[in-house]
């Protein structure tokens, strides 16, 4: 038989809000459809984070591209900018003497006093 056990905390489900009275101290939902929504709606959050980081990515990569096939490795970081480069965002870093390289995936620029130059391609046309 079990003993009773009175209900020593009181919470708010973190889904709909209702008070819920439980002996456990860390419950945190009333029921498990709740529990579910909660973290249906939290991984959802994160795949919306991801997908912007990845779509900021592409473009930068995308304008790297067109830079290279146009034959110019040296631009002014305004200029990448007003293009629609993000610079905060890369695949890649690397510290060198008095300059930093960064790469987007598969193309690798440098970047030193607001002049982006080097920008070059790590893979040749044929493995593309």
């Amino acid at each position: 038989m079990k003993k009773y056990v009175p209900y020593r905390h009181r919470s708010h489900c973190l889904e709909c809000g209702c008070v819920i009275d439980y002996a456990k101290s860390n419950q945190k939902f009333c029921s498990d459809s709740c529990r579910d929504h909660w973290h249906y709606r939290e991984n959802k959050k994160a795949g919306r984070f991801f997908s912007r980081v990845m779509s900021i990515l592409e473009t930068n990569r995308s304008i790297l591209i067109q830079l290279t096939e146009e034959g110019r490795d040296k631009v002014e970081m305004t200029y990448l900018e007003s293009r629609g480069f993000r610079p905060g965002f890369c695949t890649g870093f690397t510290k060198r003497w008095g300059y930093c390289e960064y790469r987007c995936f598969d193309i690798k620029y440098c970047e030193k006093n607001d002049l982006v130059y080097n920008i070059s391609s790590l893979l040749s046309i044929d493995e593309l």
